[in-house]
């Protein structure tokens, strides 16, 4: 299997460590330079390591250097300009896929990576005896002609390779907090609005419905419900303005007539399919009467059958006693009478 060697990653983030300090043409600190023992503590690697690479890196132009007291490196070029292809023939030289393309010079191009895995394998390192007759001999050298693998490693950016990084390291700083952080109580989950800030707590904002539920705010709109008058009777008269009004046309009403004389209709039936509605309520600012509210402080249920999801005239006076909301209105029936202007 072909690998890149760790000197290779270790490469990558020192030059890295560089590009972040802005020391290069055009960046933040674009007339300033880092030392080798800053990299070495940016980059968390061995100071010996970083020392011979900072050197390989300067001698093939990657790095300039400067010396004395206050010296150090920057990169010669932006990082958008130095490719991953560049980085490994400074450490690996020249990438080829197999040893029998290319010579076995490991300075002009032989595969080390292969030839170290081949030899960890079989214990010794030593010529392919197959190449006579080797049947994967000529299409490895046609992908290694037309560039294949270092049109891939080429393409490769600097500055793509750090973006890459630190997204990676952002997504490893959640996955830890979440995982190893507790989560937040009950009441800060259940809370309305935005999910509050909350130290030393994972940023796990789902429920276990129905166990938890949530504290939906005052003006949520919930589900119906239907009010009724102090005699304990609808106080709906049929008018037929929410199902007028209703955008998804999901109110049934039927009126009949009332044993009211005040009162010409009220409603023999009285439907709403939750699953039409597309909770606007337009239906709670039409009525008259205050007879309609969404006002329940919950949603409408999950059904396994659609009819199971229409809310009938029983259903919708049970939502309050369900959800411990008064049944009744403060709104005077027939308003305040004809006169209701002179008392301004």
């Amino acid at each position: 299997m072909l690998r890149i060697s760790k000197k290779a990653d270790y490469a990558v983030f020192l030059l890295g460590a560089i590009a972040r300090q802005g020391a290069f043409p055009g960046g933040a600190a674009s007339d300033s330079v880092v030392s080798a023992h800053e990299i070495a503590k940016l980059a968390g690697l061995n100071k010996s390591v970083v020392a011979n690479l900072l050197k390989d890196f300067a001698r093939h132009g990657v790095l300039e250097s400067t010396r004395g007291l206050k010296g150090g490196y920057r990169l010669a070029r932006p990082p958008a300009q130095i490719s991953l292809g560049e980085i490994l023939e400074v450490v690996e030289g020249r990438f080829t896929l197999v040893d029998c393309i290319g010579g076995h010079d490991a300075n002009e191009g032989s595969s080390r990576l292969l030839a170290q895995a081949r030899s960890q394998q079989s214990g010794r390192n030593h010529d392919c005896s197959l190449i006579s007759f080797c049947p994967s001999k000529n299409p490895m050298r046609v992908v290694h002609e037309r560039g294949m693998v270092h049109q891939c490693s080429d393409s490769a950016r600097l500055d793509e390779l750090l973006s890459t990084a630190t997204g990676l390291g952002i997504t490893i700083k959640h996955f830890a907090k979440n995982l190893f952080l507790p989560r937040k109580s009950e009441k800060q989950l259940g809370a309305g609005g935005a999910p509050p800030e909350v130290s030393w707590r994972n940023d796990i904002e789902t429920i276990q419905y129905p166990e938890e539920k949530v504290q939906y705010p005052e003006r949520f709109r919930g589900l119906h419900r239907l009010m009724m008058r102090d005699d304990g009777s609808v106080r709906c008269v049929a008018c037929m303005c929410c199902p007028t009004v209703c955008p998804a046309h999901c109110i049934t009403i039927i009126p009949e007539q009332s044993d009211d004389n005040g009162i010409e209709k009220r409603p023999a039936v009285f439907e709403i399919d939750e699953l039409r509605c597309v909770v606007c309520g337009l239906c709670v600012e039409a009525c008259p009467c205050d007879a309609i509210r969404m006002d329940s402080g919950t949603h409408a249920k999950p059904v396994e059958e659609r009819a199971d999801a229409v809310m009938t005239k029983d259903k919708l006076i049970a939502v309050s006693k369900d959800n411990g909301k008064s049944p009744t209105s403060i709104a005077t029936q027939g308003g305040a009478g004809a006169n209701w202007r002179d008392g301004r």
